[in-house]
């Protein structure tokens, strides 16, 4: 990522993996022209849960492409939604324990491509969608 092309924010890396994989990571920041790097986090991942594939499968994120209300249903419980533009700045963010149908009112977003983090339990599903009027 070059953070040049960054505005000053917090912002998600997103690694995607295949279930069932794990492996260490190591994420660091080097400043341009390579003056000095800092490790910023290490640690291990793994990716997939059969416990839980079930559950996620179940997961509707509805209608894509979305006018005005985006929909969440999940038969589990969704602990916290985040909504993220393509440039990683978090647009819309929400802790809750709420099982059932979430509205959210997308009117004040600007048309475009979009990415939402639902957490359920240990588990976040990610999906894009687009905002079209």
């Amino acid at each position: 990522i070059n953070s040049a092309l960054l505005s000053a924010g917090y912002y998600y890396i997103v690694v995607d993996g295949y279930g069932g994989d794990c492996g260490n990571y190591e994420l660091s920041v080097t400043e341009v022209g390579g003056l000095k790097s800092e490790i910023i986090d290490k640690g291990n991942i793994t990716t997939g849960d059969s416990e839980k594939a079930e559950d996620i499968s179940e997961l509707l994120i509805y209608p894509n492409p979305v006018d005005d209300v985006l929909m969440v249903k999940s038969p589990s419980e969704i602990i916290g939604i985040r909504i993220v533009d393509l440039l990683g700045r978090i647009i819309f963010i929400e802790k809750m324990t709420t099982t059932g149908t979430l509205k959210i009112n997308t009117t004040e977003f600007s048309p475009g491509a979009y990415m939402i983090f639902v957490d359920i339990e240990q588990t976040t599903v990610k999906q894009k969608f687009i905002i079209s009027r």
